[in-house]
């Protein structure tokens, strides 16, 4: 399994399940692989204008696509805000949020939200010349829509 350590843990759960949705599924994937949208869909929840600002990194191994988005020193947005005070953390502090959205052929993607402290922000000033990869943001979109098409090409070609 490509899932991260953290998510196989017993310590951690996950929210997730199968969804039937009367569309063409890729629309769904590329919605999926570039979070931008929650700027103005969830404008009052997840969104913030840093997710639209911050620059997208887009990289692949094989079939497997990852897009991945890293903020620093930014205000939670409300969502976060109420899950800091909940767990005993001030939430008017600056956070270094992260979404890293994984996919996998034929449809499965899977998304990382996350949001550190000092200690990430440590070692990015004790790193400076660590750099984000700046892409177009529908890279990740593109990658698995890439993927599927090569796919679907070979099952023709195979049948």
């Amino acid at each position: 399994s490509r899932c991260p350590a953290f998510v196989r843990h017993p310590d951690w759960v996950h929210g997730g399940g199968l969804y039937h949705v009367g569309c063409d599924y890729r629309p769904m994937i590329d919605n999926l692989m570039d979070l931008t949208h929650e700027t103005y869909v969830y404008a009052t929840s997840i969104g913030q204008p840093e997710i639209e600002e911050a620059p997208v990194a887009t990289s692949f191994d094989g079939d497997h696509v990852v897009t991945s988005r890293h903020m620093e020193n930014i205000q939670a947005p409300p969502f976060w805000c109420t899950a800091l005070r909940g767990n005993g953390f001030a939430d008017d502090v600056p956070v270094d949020p992260w979404q890293i959205c994984h996919f996998d052929p034929p449809s499965r993607v899977m998304i990382e939200i996350g949001v550190a402290y000092e200690r990430q922000q440590k070692n990015l000033t004790e790193k400076p010349e660590r750099k984000l990869m700046t892409l177009a943001m529908d890279a990740g979109g593109m990658h698995a829509r890439r993927v599927l098409d090569r796919l679907i090409a070979e099952e023709r070609v195979a049948h």
